[in-house]
């Protein structure tokens, strides 16, 4: 019996991605610019203990508590960028 949560994944195709409309520049510009204002108001939220970490690392210890835990070694290392951004409609300075 698998007990495991099941994760679902987006994976957008070009196709995809030009129907959620990438190629109107306008809006796209729209938007980065709205991401601006939102990051210069404070409006987000990254990883780390002050929310402003460009990236969450997962390391792994010397001492490893089961044998086929990955080694402390250069290539063993996962990075990602989780972060919250605010809503457009949120107070304009």
């Amino acid at each position: 019996m698998n007990t495991l949560p099941k994760i679902d994944f987006i994976y957008l195709s070009e196709p995809d991605m030009i129907r959620a409309g990438v190629t109107d520049m306008a809006a796209c510009v729209d938007t980065m610019e709205e991401m601006f204002r939102l990051l210069h108001v404070g409006d987000y939220r990254m990883a780390g203990p002050d929310s402003n970490s460009h990236g969450a690392i997962v390391v792994f210890p010397e001492d490893l508590p089961f044998p086929d835990m990955p080694k402390p070694t250069a290539d063993r290392r996962f990075m990602a960028m989780p972060a919250y951004l605010g809503e457009a409609s949120g107070p304009r300075e």
